[in-house]
């Protein structure tokens, strides 16, 4: 005999509260800190992450990604972090730090998120999983 819908077990639904909330972003490990989604999110509840200095990310590596953000998203209406692996002159120390890279590029005014993901077109170091695209805002903009 078949359960009708209305006699399935509904799904477990959690609230948290924006201070628990906060709790747990403050004590999240360095890799989800890293996730643009996660920087979003925190700066939207006013939690504030160690700076890229402190978390090991060489400042002059940041500029020269936040950079490269800019240059793809001059020439493209929408990126992904891929469109910034192509420009990059050196890689980061952790793939996690192009994360970090686009979320300073979106906090500048550069990008920002969309809700889409495109698959990745690439095998560097994600493993085949999807990446976040990001809309330009500096579209046809003065080459940097």
């Amino acid at each position: 005999m078949q359960a009708s819908l209305f006699e399935a077990t509904p799904e477990p639904v959690a609230v948290v509260s924006v201070a628990l909330l906060r709790r747990i972003l403050q004590a999240a490990p360095a890799q989800l800190r890293d996730d643009p989604e996660v920087g979003v999110l925190a700066a939207e509840l006013g939690v504030e992450f160690a700076q890229p200095a402190q978390r090991g990310i060489d400042p002059d590596w940041l500029g020269h990604a936040v950079a490269c953000v800019r240059r793809a998203a001059e020439r493209k209406a929408e990126i992904t972090a891929e469109d910034v692996w192509a420009l990059l002159k050196r890689p980061p120390a952790r793939p996690n730090d192009i994360g970090h890279a686009l979320a300073t590029a979106a906090a500048s005014g550069y990008i920002e998120r969309t809700d889409r993901f495109a698959a990745t077109t690439t095998s560097r170091v994600s493993g085949g999983r999807q990446k976040r695209v990001w809309r330009s805002l500096v579209r046809n903009s003065e080459a940097l």
